[in-house]
């Protein structure tokens, strides 16, 4: 058979082939078209040519697929260190090995080369996202992706046939450097914490958002798995999950446990593994809202936390792991000491005191915040000085930084509710502030967090209390009287 004929054959055949090219999120296929005239016209090959493959890995979905030649502008970010593996599929020297490439189909499925003139090479994109392979032999070759760079989020792209060369699309030329631009999905995942105004023993709550890979052609969603492995000083045992998924948190729906999803508790690792039913119920538009309800066992200065996502969307063999920010919790701890007021080394033992969220009432006076009750701190809401008049609560959540960020609005304040015998409770609130401070890379605190309040007593002898409190406007109000009977006694007597 002349060269011209098996030019016009290979025209035909490949022409069709720069729809392969896409290798987009849901995976590429070779697909097969029946000549065209143009295709019967292409030119033969120049065997002189050196042949390459360029392949420019994007993030992203969208935009221009490609069609063999070099895109100027693609869409999407390059994406450096993916990992890839080329194999020569069926050589191409005669019309039978192009009758015999016409009829492999199906790249998952396509075998490499074992004969003379077999070739198989690995590499990985550069920084701008681009991998070539030189020195290449007529042939169709299959492309499959290996590896994605850890924690990247990336979704495996789905194997891809390609003929090297190709037609060009009028078909009367030929690509000898073939450029394909094969895309990827990035699943998300973030994380967030409600932990204001959470004492130590208290339930506060995570959420997970995560979101849900593209699916291959053909396929279905492998794998969903959303894995917490909760700080050892949080209970795991007794904390609850609820998990939801939709377009959007106001939008989403509640899926069910031993339906939708396994709940699976190992140690201080809690695991949503998705059913088939429950994978089958997500599309890609959708977001996963996985919430975990926990609370410390004991008081602990600081627990940072993060999650991850584990999918498979069926284009290929490996997982896809993403793992989220971390967040932060921080507690610490309140010690007061109790002293006379005439003498600082006399220790005050029995004053009692509760926690209380508190406000400023624009005049240097704290109240306390209406609508509130007493804090309790890992099951207790009473705390009493000891006979060295201190006591100490621990696991007070900071007021400085809460769900995870800085915080302006956590105000507490110390209340005495009964002072030690014969002194007179001061009844004035103690405002105070516990900051976490600095912190090393990992969010841990480089001190201690701690605030000391030294608080007096006075005696009820000849002593008025604090002003502001009850009992200082009581004997106000009592001396008042009295002022106001004797200028009564005074006018009667003038009158008189």
């Amino acid at each position: 058979m002349s060269n011209a004929t098996v030019g016009k054959r290979v025209g035909a055949l490949s022409a069709a082939f720069a729809i392969a090219l896409a290798a987009g999120t849901v995976g590429a296929e070779v697909v097969y078209e029946a000549p065209t005239a143009q295709a019967q016209a292409a030119s033969t090959i120049d065997n002189n040519q050196q042949l390459s493959l360029t392949l420019h890995k994007r993030i992203g979905a969208e935009g221009e697929q490609g069609n063999g030649t070099e895109i100027t502008n693609p869409s999407g970010e390059p994406a450096k260190d993916v990992k890839y593996k080329i194999e020569l599929v069926q050589p191409l020297n005669n019309s039978g090995d192009w009758e015999k490439a016409r009829k492999i189909t199906n790249p998952s499925e396509a075998k490499a080369w074992t004969g003379d003139g077999a070739y198989s090479k690995e590499g990985t994109t550069g920084e701008d996202g681009t991998l070539k392979f030189e020195n290449l032999s007529k042939g169709l070759y299959k492309v499959t992706e290996t590896q994605v760079p850890a924690d990247s989020g990336l979704v495996p792209g789905a194997p891809f046939l390609v003929y090297v060369p190709m037609t060009n699309s009028d078909n009367k030329s030929w690509i000898y450097d073939v450029h394909a631009y094969p895309k990827n999905s990035k699943v998300t995942i973030t994380k967030e914490v409600e932990d204001q105004n959470a004492q130590a023993g208290q339930d506060y709550k995570y959420t997970i958002t995560t979101g849900v890979p593209a699916v291959a052609k053909n396929s279905t969603l492998k794998k969903y798995i959303v894995k917490d492995v909760l700080d050892p000083n949080l209970d795991a045992v007794k904390a609850t999950v609820e998990v939801k998924y939709g377009e959007s948190a106001d939008k989403a729906q509640a899926l069910v446990a031993d339906t939708d999803y396994q709940l699976v508790k190992d140690g201080q690792e809690i695991k949503v593994e998705f059913t088939e039913a429950g994978r089958d119920k997500l599309k890609s538009t959708d977001l996963v809202f996985t919430t975990i309800k926990t609370k410390t066992n004991g008081f602990i200065e600081h627990v940072p936390n993060d999650a991850t996502l584990i999918t498979n969307n069926g284009s290929s063999e490996h997982d896809t792991e993403k793992k989220s920010d971390k967040v932060h919790t921080y507690w610490g701890k309140v010690t007061i000491n109790k002293t006379d007021g005439n003498d600082e080394n006399k220790k005050l033992q029995g004053a009692e005191f509760q926690l209380v969220q508190c406000v400023d009432d624009g005049n240097g006076v704290w109240k306390k915040k209406e609508g509130t009750d007493p804090l309790n701190v890992q099951g207790q809401d009473k705390w009493t000085t000891n006979d060295q008049g201190t006591v100490t609560i621990e696991g007070v959540h900071v007021t400085d930084f809460a769900n995870n960020q800085a915080d302006e609005e956590t105000n507490y304040c110390l209340h005495e509710t009964k002072a030690p015998e014969g002194y007179v409770a001061n009844d004035a609130l103690e405002h105070f502030e516990l900051k976490k401070g600095e912190v090393d890379k990992n969010g841990a605190p480089t001190a201690d967090i701690k605030y000391t309040a030294n608080i007096k007593n006075y005696t009820d002898e000849n002593h008025l209390p604090n002003t502001g409190g009850a009992g200082f406007w009581a004997i106000v109000l009592a001396g008042l009287a009295i002022i106001g009977g004797g200028f009564y006694a005074a006018r009667r007597s003038t009158q008189q």
